[in-house]
């Protein structure tokens, strides 16, 4: 998934890579030798959370066990009265040994980032036009739904588990605050910069339809659409790569920042070779580089593949789930070709639906540069940050790329799991992102719009298996 909710798939490297200008891992570092190391340094560091976990010896073995060893590390994470500093130790080992080497070879680490004497890019306004309130609408079933119509669609979702009661609540509080025409309706003195602004699933243009003031960063430049339409946008120009001049983009942010606060958006991401983890990282490092008291929230997607603790609706679905199989299922259980979930009974409930072979950077990406910087931005003691973060579904976007995915989605839903149109995660994403931002209750932890995959009581290792072979079987000829 990419980092808003689809799945990528990541060739792990072989050898670690040859630093180069700009955002690199350690020195010497793979994404798989990297992880290992922060594990067993958060095995020493916290003994009494971390003291059962058995890691493994080397970075390959690491591969080869990561997706239930993360499992049981996050669930001891959350049944740690710990678990916020485990989180900040490992997020600020990460922005100390992660660096940004310049173009003359010399390096300074990711914490170190100097957002005061880096030149600013260029920037190029539009004033846009006459905001006519954003209509959230999209195709659901066999009717297209617009404005305060979405309700029905989320008492569908929250009846087929696709959605948890916490996460529906969200969203008919976000449905309430359209106006009489279904629209959302901002002021240009609601402000946005938007790192990723062009990510597929980035509530950019719904923001601008609503009159939002944005500012545009992504290595690729606006639609001629977006500059006309709705509210105010800057954009910065040239290719604004957070993997090559972070320190640029964040004085950017900065100076955008200076003219009034804002939220600010981390939708980034990029394939392969690291990225996923070193654009995560760079995001996270301009983020708290910036003057936290201008950072009106900071919003994120995160992947429904990576362990996420469950509400306890979710968590007895899939109890209810695992009493109830029948048929081909009970024969696939019993021969173990379906596995149970690898999360441990007699600790927190946390999703079991890594799929390995996603690589060690997207996971880090996910688990490290959300998830964990997520619960340290909002426990700050010192100046506490409001946060969404949620879980997106499984969705068909572009970053779906790999056959083995197309044809095991093909049978999803045989496991109560739904793909979902990237119009629909795009518009309820913004619905909740738009609630957590600016309404009375902020959130405490992630909403979790999952699509089905956090009700299974089956490794979504396993699941996804069977689902690809279930899926062949039904169109072998789309294989």
């Amino acid at each position: 998934m990419h980092a808003a909710g689809g799945v990528r798939y990541n060739r792990l490297m072989a050898a670690p890579p040859t630093p180069t200008t700009g955002v690199n891992l350690p020195a010497g570092k793979t994404a798989s030798s990297f992880m290992l190391e922060l594990l067993r340094e958060t095995k020493t560091r916290f003994p009494q959370a971390m003291g059962p976990v058995r890691l493994p010896a080397t970075p390959r073995a690491l591969k080869r066990r990561y997706a239930s060893l993360l499992v049981e590390v996050e669930q001891r994470r959350c049944a740690s009265e710990a678990r916020v500093e485990i989180a900040r130790s490992l997020r600020a080992a990460v922005l100390e040994r992660c660096t940004l080497r310049g173009d003359d070879g010399s390096a300074r680490p990711l914490d170190q980032l100097d957002l005061e004497t880096a030149l600013p890019l260029d920037v190029e306004p539009f004033p846009g036009g006459d905001p006519r309130g954003w209509v959230p609408s999209f195709r659901y079933g066999d009717r297209a739904h617009r404005g305060h119509e979405l309700a029905s669609v989320v008492d569908e979702l929250e009846a087929r588990r696709r959605v948890n009661a916490v996460t529906a609540a969200t969203l008919r509080r976000a449905l309430a605050r359209l106006d009489d025409d279904g629209a959302l309706r901002l002021s240009p003195s609601t402000r946005f910069a938007l790192l990723g602004a062009g990510a597929e699933l980035a509530p950019t243009r719904a923001l601008l339809q609503a009159g939002a003031t944005v500012l545009w960063a992504d290595v690729t430049a606006p639609p001629a659409s977006l500059r006309r339409e709705g509210g105010p946008l800057t954009c910065l120009r040239g290719r604004a790569d957070l993997l090559t001049v972070p320190d640029r983009i964040g004085a950017s942010v900065a100076a955008f920042l200076d003219e009034a606060p804002a939220h600010v958006g981390l939708f980034a991401y990029g394939p392969g070779g690291g990225r996923e983890w070193r654009i995560g990282a760079a995001m996270n490092a301009i983020v708290e580089a910036l003057p936290r008291s201008h950072v009106l929230s900071v919003g994120m997607l995160v992947s429904p593949t990576t362990p996420v603790e469950l509400e306890a609706d979710d968590a007895a679905a899939a109890e209810k789930t695992l009493a109830g199989i029948r048929g081909w299922r009970r024969v696939l259980w019993r021969a173990r070709l379906l596995r149970p979930t690898r999360a441990r009974p007699d600790l927190p409930p946390v999703s079991d639906t890594i799929v390995p072979i996603q690589g060690m950077s997207y996971q880090a990406a996910q688990w490290l540069e959300k998830t964990m910087a997520a619960e340290v931005w909002r426990r700050d003691a010192e100046a506490p940050l409001r946060v969404s973060a949620n879980v997106a579904p499984i969705t068909k976007t572009e970053s779906m790329s790999h056959p083995l995915f197309k044809v095991g989605f093909r049978a999803a839903d045989t496991f109560g799991v739904e793909i979902f149109e990237p119009d629909v995660t795009r518009t309820l994403g913004t619905l909740m992102y738009v609630e957590d931002i600016l309404g009375d209750d902020p959130p405490d932890r992630a909403r979790q719009l999952h699509g089905g995959s956090f009700g299974l009581p089956y490794s979504g290792e396993s699941a996804l298996a069977i689902a690809t072979a279930i899926g062949f079987a039904r169109r072998p000829e789309k294989a």
